[in-house]
């Protein structure tokens, strides 16, 4: 049964988990535990998250931002563009590399049918108050 599986571990089109290739986030197989006959996801980062980031050497993400911001600080307003400073999570879900890191992720509130601004203490996605 090894020898099976390092023979079918020779079909795998990749030995990374994430990665860019321009703006384009190139993730690895359909999960962590696949093994074998891995193939390549293309995954183009489009707005308003169009940029793709490397977090360490195995981890990517589309972001809004290529610089990392500092987690915490307070959703704002770019329009009808919610930006939040987010923890950086894997296309796949490991952490792994850089998970310490943080990068302003946006949510085009215009494609829900809403705008952006105050719900309470933080800044949304809310309905448009029609006059």
């Amino acid at each position: 049964m090894f020898l099976l599986t390092l023979l079918l571990a020779c079909n795998n089109d990749c030995s990374y988990y994430e990665r860019c290739d321009g703006d384009t986030l190139l993730v690895c197989g359909e999960g962590a535990d696949q093994q074998v006959n891995r193939k390549v996801n293309e995954v183009p980062c489009e707005a308003p998250n169009a940029v793709c980031v490397e977090v360490g050497e195995n981890n990517a993400t589309c972001a809004h931002d290529v610089e990392p911001c500092v987690e915490g600080q307070a959703p704002i307003c770019d329009g009808d563009v919610v930006l939040t400073c987010e923890p950086f999570r894997s296309a796949i879900g490991l952490l792994g590399d850089g998970s310490d890191q943080s990068f302003v992720q946006a949510v085009d509130c215009a494609a829900l049918d809403k705008v952006c601004g105050a719900a309470g203490d933080t800044v949304t996605c809310v309905d448009a108050v029609l006059p």
